[in-house]
């Protein structure tokens, strides 16, 4: 805000656009009061200026907005669906290994206590994406960017399903032998051979990269396409909200997520073979149904063209429109030339 107030003076500002909110609740209060076109006479105005006859059009069957202000609403109706859709991957979501009360190797330290396999994916990706697989690939086998983030999003489950199989390898065989659920959602744990438990399964764990590179994979494809998609169908004077409203939807699911993880967190006694395990196959269902939905409203979804669309109705009627202006031009000075003359 600092910086902004000391270029003021520099920048040039445009008012050209319209309040995108104020937009959407005026086109749709007034398709919810007039359900029927206006059937207004061209012989009667009510304007102080007599208008001209493609207004008259306009106001007869589009009501008193634009054209292209009813389509960048009726985007911003059909976008608005798929874009709560394609961000339902920020659930959060509890993987089994993070241990704190009781100290590993380094190497296990390094992969499961930070992020640097979900980092090694993204830097490995990005380039690999913009300077060998774009360039090279063939035009046919290219993805489109729904395409692109359908594919991440089964990444995703995929990745879902592979950690809910992999917690079951490693805590039913825990609660067979000890009768012992694990939860490593509590950050504190009885000392009754629980850590050794665990930390037994050290080498096991590394079989966790495996879920975990493809949910980075999927994550990168679907982020980015979802913005991608979002910031290219997106009307221009609708982008700000949009991009706003992706953010705060991504937000809103991550607080939602960590709630959601209580209820289990409390109940973490009574489930068997371990809470983790009722955390991801929510997770699971979750992105399912984030999957199942995403294709549906892709299937029902109209691509939106920011550019001008040649319309034809308009062409004739603006020729129209300037051929009798200038009929009227000249019979005007055809008048007062014969005045002039008389």
């Amino acid at each position: 805000m600092i910086s902004a107030l000391f270029i003021k003076k520099w920048t040039i500002r445009y008012n050209y656009t319209v309040n995108p909110l104020k937009l959407i609740s005026s086109v749709l209060c007034f398709a919810l009061k007039n359900k029927y076109p206006l059937k207004r006479s061209a012989l009667t105005y009510w304007e102080e200026t007599e208008p001209s006859r493609i207004n008259l059009g306009k106001a007869k069957y589009g009501g008193p907005f634009l054209e292209k202000d009813v389509q960048s609403v009726k985007t911003f109706l059909r976008l608005t669906p798929l874009l709560i859709v394609m961000i339902i991957i920020y659930f959060p979501f509890q993987t089994l290994g993070r241990l704190t009360e009781k100290k590993g190797s380094l190497p296990f330290c390094f992969l499961f206590r930070t992020y640097v396999a979900e980092y090694v994916v993204i830097i490995i990706s990005v380039p690999l994406y913009h300077f060998i697989i774009k360039p090279y690939c063939p035009r046919k086998m290219r993805l489109s960017i729904l395409k692109r983030t359908g594919l991440g999003i089964a990444l995703v489950v995929l990745a879902k399903f592979g950690y809910i199989a992999l917690d079951l390898l490693v805590a039913v065989p825990a609660y067979a032998d000890n009768n012992e659920t694990i939860c490593l959602v509590k950050s504190v744990i009885n000392d009754t051979g629980y850590h050794d438990l665990i930390i037994s399964y050290e080498s096991f764990l590394y079989y966790y990269m495996i879920p975990t590179c493809i949910n980075s994979l999927g994550a990168l494809l679907t982020i980015t396409g979802s913005l991608e998609f979002v910031f290219a169908q997106a009307p221009y004077s609708m982008r700000g909200l949009l991009i706003g409203l992706w953010f705060s939807f991504s937000r809103i699911y991550a607080a939602v997520g960590w709630m959601m993880v209580k209820p289990i967190e409390a109940a973490s006694e009574y489930l068997v073979p371990s809470c983790e395990l009722y955390i991801l196959i929510m997770n699971f269902v979750l992105m399912l149904a984030s999957f199942v939905l995403f294709v549906i409203i892709s299937q029902w979804y109209k691509l939106h063209s920011n550019e001008d669309v040649f319309n034809a109705h308009f062409v004739v009627e603006t020729h129209y429109e300037n051929e009798f202006n200038r009929r009227d031009q000249i019979s005007t000075y055809g008048s007062i030339l014969s005045e002039a003359i008389s």
